[in-house]
């Protein structure tokens, strides 16, 4: 990330974060606890990735945080389609 034009102030405390941050979504996903605001949190948390990979432009990376993406925001459409009549 020395390339990126993204501060290095904020470049350290985002890699501690970023695990927890990713195993907190995941585990939300999984128990189905707020699963709304997990898959909000989630599309968020790759936009944030996406934009420090273009940063940087490492290209082979976006490929698989798009594919993500797309994966949940195809779980957030299910959600909101069918998840609100289940409750």
């Amino acid at each position: 990330m020395e390339t990126s034009m993204i501060p290095t102030f904020l470049l350290m405390p985002f890699s501690y974060i970023l695990p927890i941050l990713e195993f907190m979504i995941g585990l939300w996903l999984l128990i189905g606890y707020q699963s709304r605001w997990a898959l909000y949190a989630g599309l968020t948390l790759m936009s944030v990735l996406i934009f420090g990979s273009c940063s940087i432009e490492n290209w082979n990376a976006i490929e698989a945080q798009l594919i993500h993406a797309t994966y949940l925001f195809g779980l957030l459409w299910f959600f909101q389609k069918y998840g609100d009549k289940a409750e």
